[in-house]
């Protein structure tokens, strides 16, 4: 997208390598969590990649997507409730807009209900609503670093990413209810924090 920036999957490995390094300088003298907290990583590595990246790094990328801005093409910021739904419907970039943001989120309430089991549910959805502002207000903290364009701020992006996270929460709960041997396999497998 942008020549001469940096794309999703380096900006993916590169914090995959980071997080993951982390993990194991965090865990060493511990026997729990690993797996659940290198999924955590996984996760938030994509995350990270797919809101902020890609990022234009030399001259010839900043003056591209400065041109994509002043010409139109560039994303919009939205401040205002349900309208990035309203001008999407009927378009491809409806199943978009839904799905993509829906689906980003939808691991988070899985994983949080993995590994931290004795969150309630009120700090669950507050970590998932929080997360959620948080790469929203990134994205607009990198529009302004840039002095154009680059990503949006859009209010409809964080109830969506919050949908996702509570169907990722309640698809585990009723996982862990028709499954109960998943709790098991869980402290088997240290992929929660189970004492």
């Amino acid at each position: 997208m942008y020549p001469g920036g940096i794309d999703t999957l380096p900006a993916f490995c590169a914090l995959f390598v980071v997080g993951l390094c982390f993990v194991i300088f965090k865990m060493r003298n511990s026997s729990t969590a690993h797996l659940g907290w290198i999924l955590v990583v996984t996760y938030f590595a994509i995350l990270i990649s797919v809101v902020l990246f890609p990022l234009p790094i030399n001259q010839t990328a900043i003056d591209y997507g400065r041109w994509r801005t002043q010409n139109g093409l560039g994303p919009r910021n939205n401040w205002t409730l349900f309208s990035t739904l309203d001008n999407t419907v009927g378009t491809a970039n409806f199943i978009r807009q839904i799905g993509g943001n829906f689906l980003l989120f939808a691991p988070l309430g899985s994983l949080l209900t993995l590994v931290a089991p004795r969150w309630n549910l009120r700090r669950i959805l507050l970590s998932i609503f929080l997360t959620s502002v948080m790469c929203e207000i990134t994205q607009l903290a990198t529009n302004t670093a840039y002095g154009f364009q680059l990503r949006s701020f859009d209010i409809d992006d964080i109830w969506l990413n919050l949908l996702g996270g509570c169907s990722g929460l309640l698809a585990t709960k009723l996982l862990i209810t028709l499954w109960p041997g998943i709790e098991t396999w869980a402290r088997r497998h240290k992929a929660a924090i189970i004492q």
